[in-house]
């Protein structure tokens, strides 16, 4: 009967260790859907609505490098990183940044205007980003 005891609390332990991997694979396997689901809806779409002619420009196959790599890739692992080593009330709040970040982008590289407006916008927002981050002491 002991030996039984020993066999299952190394199978407890064991299934314990494994649980973060576990669930790890699951949101690999769930996001892995979605991205299948979506290409199939949007290649219905493409397939239907446009002409299906792709014009394979420099400027074009950089674009889509910097979607699927960068943008979808690159985002979605530093929000996981994110997540796993701080509160998702703090990863949360990283997103009122974005806007700003957004128009900054804009304005170092196609010269659009910031104004006053959105100037102030863009301290209340990394003000109350910093408050909400703030360590306690």
């Amino acid at each position: 009967m002991a030996r039984l005891g020993h066999i299952a609390g190394q199978h407890h332990v064991g299934h314990a260790l494994s649980a973060p991997v576990l669930q790890r694979d699951r949101l690999a396997l769930r996001q892995s859907r979605a991205i299948r689901r979506g290409a199939i809806f949007f290649g219905l779409g493409a397939w239907l609505f446009e002409t299906n002619v792709v014009h394979w420009t420099t400027e074009f196959i950089l674009a889509l490098a910097w979607l699927a790599v960068v943008l979808s890739i690159g985002s979605i692992g530093l929000l996981y990183w994110l997540i796993r080593r701080s509160a998702a009330t703090s990863v949360a709040s990283l997103f009122y940044l974005v806007p700003a970040v957004t128009s900054l982008m804009a304005y170092a590289l196609f010269g659009e205007k910031l104004d006053a407006v959105s100037i102030a916008g863009m301290i209340a927002c990394a003000a109350a980003v910093l408050v909400v981050n703030r360590r306690s002491v």
